[in-house]
């Protein structure tokens, strides 16, 4: 079996790979490491005694291409950390690789691990001291990519399995009680490239629940913002995202549905302006403001007027009358609207073709208001043709 494992040509012996025009070749280190043959690696790192040698037999890299990763050059306990070969992992650690080898693109083995999904790999590497802290060339930690991979039962390793640096209130500085202190770190309140820059508001935005869940367990403040001004409920609403929604409304402080982005869009307006109706439904059940405007001026009937174009703009016209309507008797208050703001004023400011006579605000308020207490109420578009 070892015949071409000459102690001479160790390095000899290998395929050649490509990945477009760039060529490499793969050990049969690699090969193994790949496989996850275990007896057999063994047995080849015990043929090379000289120890800088293995050393530099256990770095090579060879260039690799992964269903759904970008091409880089892994060494072979990248390749044995992502196909979950633990006990090759821990071979490869106790012949003295580093615990945190970076790759070209700066990807450790405990993130090629957690892109795996391969929890017992990744505890394997917490327990030799891997730095959770380290971040890759687009800046991502391994709890950045469990999150963004859904692989809830990992998220809960990287947070739970040691103590976590997260982010908090401005009155909470407390540390996530939660694993031994001797434990390394996992930084959750760090900013990165992948555009959703806080854990938090990429899992809202994906829709992670269980994950948002054991982010707010870790006292992870839930009005973190990005660097638009978004919140993880800005997020989640404009996602349509409902129940992650609830829990952040729930879980967070009723004022959090009022903060306004750098725009000074709320999330009910996030969510008008996506046409996720059932979103709006539920901020506006516990306590969002309907009359929300942003600097730009935008209301909730802008973002229903704009939707004309779409295949559902009558159907989420109509849904957004009753649902004003539906409002104004949660909180009491008269259906009036502040000025430039009625549906009738909107189309006159962005569609004045389509007005034929154009009535007085008090004509306007008078129609709209009538036309709101109607039992299965009429397209506020229809509005255009009075005379």
């Amino acid at each position: 079996m070892f015949n071409h494992f000459n102690k001479s040509r160790i390095h000899d012996n290998h395929d050649r790979v490509s990945v477009g025009n760039i060529k490499s070749t793969k050990s049969c280190l690699h090969i193994l490491s790949e496989k996850g043959k275990f007896e057999l690696t063994m047995d080849l790192l015990n043929m090379i005694k000289n120890s800088t040698r293995r050393s530099e037999f256990l770095k090579a890299t060879v260039l690799t291409d992964l269903d759904g990763k970008r091409p880089r050059y892994l060494a072979s306990i990248h390749l044995a950390a992502f196909h979950g070969h633990k006990k090759l992992v821990e071979l490869f650690l106790e012949n003295g690789i580093d615990v945190d080898t970076c790759t070209n693109k700066k990807d450790t083995p405990v993130m090629w691990a957690v892109c795996g999904n391969h929890v017992e790999t990744v505890r394997l590497l917490i327990k030799h001291k891997a730095n959770l802290k380290l971040q890759n060339d687009k800046d991502a930690t391994p709890l950045m990519l469990a999150i963004r991979y859904g692989f809830t039962e990992l998220v809960g390793v990287l947070l739970n399995g040691e103590q976590a640096e997260v982010g908090h209130d401005d009155n909470d500085d407390d540390d996530c009680k939660m694993g031994s202190e001797n434990k390394v770190h996992a930084n959750v309140g760090y900013d990165c490239k992948m555009g959703l820059e806080k854990p938090i508001v990429l899992a809202a935005a994906l829709g992670h629940k269980e994950i948002v869940s054991k982010l707010l367990d870790c006292r992870f403040a839930s009005n973190a913002k990005i660097s638009h001004g978004m919140t993880a409920l800005m997020v989640a609403a404009s996602e349509g995202n409902d129940d992650v929604v609830d829990l952040l409304v729930h879980r967070g402080r009723k004022d959090e549905l009022e903060v306004v982005d750098k725009i000074g869009n709320t999330a009910l307006l996030h969510a008008s302006r996506a046409g996720n109706l059932s979103t709006m439904d539920m901020l506006v059940y516990h306590g969002a403001s309907i009359d929300a405007r942003n600097r730009l001026g935008e209301t909730v009937w802008h973002h229903a007027i704009w939707r004309d174009d779409c295949d559902d703009g009558d159907d989420f016209l109509r849904a957004v009358a009753v649902l004003y309507r539906r409002a104004k008797r949660i909180d009491g208050r008269d259906m009036k609207f502040a000025k430039g703001c009625s549906p009738l004023q909107v189309y006159h400011i962005y569609y004045p073709h389509l007005l034929y006579t154009l009535c007085t605000y008090s004509q306007i308020l008078q129609c709209t208001v009538q036309l709101m207490s109607m039992v299965g109420v009429i397209i506020l578009k229809k509005l255009i043709s009075l005379k």
